[in-house]
């Protein structure tokens, strides 16, 4: 799960049951936060001074949630650059979520794309997480039984690994997708599927790293 610094701020000073379930939650196996930069920047465009300081004090104030460091990051709109490696490992980030688009555009062979990627700059290693394009389309605007049979599609291909990492607002917030997820409970059969289908086992971002 990943909430922006300014946006964890205010659920503290409204809603702070919110945090309090959080915190419950993280203790939880298979949960985990993800840091970013506080305020939620295009990191690429700050100094790297600047953008090192405010993910060193997000993961500072997310460790205080009780789950732990983070060890994964979240890229706000998922803005990449080649030198985010050196950064990012400096900041004790061991893994970022990016577009499987962006290992197909580095040349990845067809059909490669979904694993999870070592990459590196200056010595300074960073794991990358390619989030399905296929997956993104389809959740949560197709049928379950769609979801269901994409990922039984790459399991014949020998795909041993699905990773999807998206925008929560998808899921009640973007117009009509309350109606869709909860009034005609779209959610619901979609973890149902997940937790009843033998061949799928949910696994966190780390534990797939």
């Amino acid at each position: 799960l990943h909430i922006s610094g300014c946006l964890l701020e205010w659920i503290e000073s409204h809603h702070g049951e919110y945090l309090d379930m959080l915190s419950e939650s993280l203790r939880a196996p298979g949960s985990e936060m993800l840091t970013s930069g506080y305020y939620e920047p295009i990191l690429p465009v700050l100094r790297a001074d600047d953008a090192a300081a405010q993910i060193v004090a997000f993961s500072h104030r997310l460790e205080a949630l009780g789950g732990g460091r983070p060890r994964g990051l979240w890229l706000t709109e998922r803005v990449w650059e080649p030198a985010l490696p050196d950064l990012l490992h400096r900041c004790g980030v061991e893994w970022a979520v990016v577009d499987d688009r962006h290992l197909q555009l580095a040349g990845t062979e067809p059909g490669e794309a979904w694993r999870p990627a070592l990459t590196e700059d200056g010595g300074s290693p960073l794991t990358l997480l390619p989030s399905s394009k296929r997956l993104r389309y389809l959740i949560p605007f197709h049928s379950v039984g769609e979801v269901r049979e994409e990922l039984s599609c790459m399991r014949v291909r020998g795909v041993e690994l699905a990773f999807y990492g998206d925008d929560g607002e998808k899921f009640g917030v973007w117009p009509g997708t309350h109606r869709l997820c909860f009034g005609g409970g779209w959610l619901d059969r979609f973890l149902s599927m997940l937790e009843g289908t033998p061949w799928i086992r949910p696994v966190s971002p780390s534990e797939a790293v």
